[in-house]
């Protein structure tokens, strides 16, 4: 069977069509990928609102921390250091330990104010024993050891990195569709 070539514009209108189509699938595929970044964005908001992290919203200190001895951690506060410097809270800082409730011993710490990128770590300190711990700092309400050895992961802060992908290639996707749509 012989077949005939496909005229100039028969040929323009299948490839224009197949281009609008592949517009289309960009176009939708960047609105679900946007949706589901709203999606994981409200998740890690709800996955905030249960971790118990300084930075957590509603966030109430653990009454001890399990350390380790000689490792290094940090000390934070759920109020921002910006505010406790004004406050003055943290001007003569001087924190305290206990690991059976009753003798309060002096722990060394080391601030951490000079870097700037610290929103709620005020200081470091290093563990003098392996257990658990209480912590308490003169002027501070409450003291946190995000990196204590039994703190959680931090699963509200990874979630907001995939919502940031998702939302992103869904922008980008969207974008492209819609433009070549309109060219």
């Amino acid at each position: 069977m012989i077949s005939t070539p496909a005229r100039p514009d028969q040929v323009a209108r299948r490839d224009a069509l197949a281009g609008d189509r592949a517009a289309l699938v960009r176009l939708a595929a960047g609105v679900v990928l946007g949706l589901l970044g709203v999606l994981v964005f409200a998740g890690s908001r709800y996955a905030a609102a249960q971790q118990n992290h300084a930075y957590d919203p509603g966030a109430v200190p653990p009454a001890s921390f399990r350390v380790t001895a000689g490792k290094t951690y940090q000390l934070s506060s759920t109020t921002p250091t910006r505010q406790l410097i004004a406050q003055a809270a943290l001007s003569t800082l001087a924190c305290t330990w206990t690991g059976d409730g009753r003798l309060e011993n002096q722990l060394p710490v080391t601030s951490v104010l000079n870097d700037e990128r610290n929103r709620f770590e005020f200081a470091l300190f290093e563990a003098p024993i392996s257990g658990s711990i209480q912590i308490r700092c003169a002027g501070m309400p409450a003291v946190f050891v995000d990196d204590a050895d039994d703190s959680s992961p931090d699963w509200a802060g990874l979630l907001l990195i995939v919502a940031t992908l998702f939302g992103l290639a869904g922008g980008v996707l969207a974008v492209q569709g819609g433009y070549q749509l309109t060219g």
